[in-house]
């Protein structure tokens, strides 16, 4: 029973550490296209990280992902 608890704590530890190098991907300013295809992975990662301060940046940054495409569909329209 412990070992299984072991394994579960290291395997949540191993999803928070990769779900905050995907914010930190985020946040390092990539291009457009880079941002545009980590909605989703921003998506989980805001689903395995638990502190408000961390869902709150990623609610921002999938807020800006949100304005840069609707940018991009109306720029495409003109």
């Amino acid at each position: 029973m412990c070992s299984r608890l072991t394994s579960s704590r290291n395997a949540l530890a191993e999803a928070e550490w990769h779900a905050r190098e995907i914010c930190g991907i985020s946040l390092a300013d990539p291009t457009d296209a880079v941002r545009i295809n980590s909605a989703q992975t921003l998506f989980v990662a805001g689903q395995v990280l638990e502190g408000v301060e961390e869902q709150n940046i990623i609610l921002k940054l999938l807020t800006d992902i949100e304005i840069n495409i609707q940018k991009i569909e109306v720029h495409d329209a003109m």
